[in-house]
């Protein structure tokens, strides 16, 4: 059960990282995100249900949220 809370703090600390950095990145970025959002929401949701399949797709969320962070903080280094 911690390790389903876990999920739900990083989810959630991903996606707030995600919108602060989001003024920075490109159009192709920010649809991206425009996609994967409402699945944190949703990954969010099922982790809270504690079934093998929501912590599955909680994991796949995360991995492509860190994804996006780091595409965006590679933008903003290279505007600086």
């Amino acid at each position: 059960k911690q390790d389903v809370k876990d999920i739900r703090l990083v989810l959630r600390g991903l996606r707030d990282e995600i919108r602060v950095q989001l003024h920075l990145a490109g159009m192709d970025l920010k649809k991206e995100w425009e996609k994967l959002e409402p699945r944190m929401n949703e990954a969010e949701t099922m982790v809270d249900a504690i079934s093998a399949a929501s912590v599955a797709a909680a994991h796949d969320i995360e991995r492509r949220a860190r994804k996006l962070r780091d595409q965006l903080k590679a933008v903003a280094r290279n505007r600086l």
